[in-house]
C-alpha cells in the first residue's frame, strides 16, 4: 500500500461521477470526496481488487452515505461478488502497484519536460 492514490483532474466531470451524483441527489464534488474516501480505504484492504467479506452496507457506513455502494455498482466502478465480497473492476489500472508506478513515471517525465523547456530559453 502506498500513502497516496491517483485522482484524475477531470474526475468531477466523468459521466460515472455525474451518474452517481444524480442517483444520490448530491453535488458531483461531494461524490469526488466520497470516491477518494472509499478508494483510499480500499487501497489498504486489497492487493488484487477483491474486498473480501465487504458488503455494500459496509461501504455506505464507511463513507457515511447510504446508497453510495449501490450507485458505484450502477456506475460499474464496483461489483458485488455476493459471499466473496466486493470487487474493484479497474483496480490494476488505477490502484495497483504498476498503476502507481506509471503515475509516478508520468509525473517525473512531465517535470523533466517542463525543466527542459525552461533551459531552452
Amino acid at each position: 500500500m502506498s500513502p497516496w492514490i491517483p485522482v484524475r483532474k477531470d474526475l468531477q466531470d466523468d459521466p460515472k461521477t455525474q451518474s452517481i451524483a444524480e442517483r444520490l441527489n448530491i453535488p458531483p464534488a461531494h461524490v469526488v470526496g466520497l470516491l477518494v474516501r472509499f478508494w483510499s480505504w480500499a487501497d489498504g484492504q486489497t492487493d488484487d481488487g477483491i474486498l473480501e467479506d465487504c458488503t455494500p452496507k459496509i461501504v455506505d457506513r464507511l463513507v457515511g452515505h447510504e446508497g453510495f455502494a449501490g450507485a458505484m455498482i450502477g456506475a460499474r466502478w464496483l461489483q458485488d461478488e455476493g459471499d466473496a465480497g466486493l470487487r474493484l473492476p479497474l483496480y490494476d489500472r488505477y490502484l495497483g502497484r504498476s498503476a502507481k508506478s506509471r503515475a509516478l513515471t508520468a509525473e517525473r517525465m512531465r517535470r523533466h519536460r517542463k525543466s527542459c523547456k525552461r533551459q531552452a530559453y
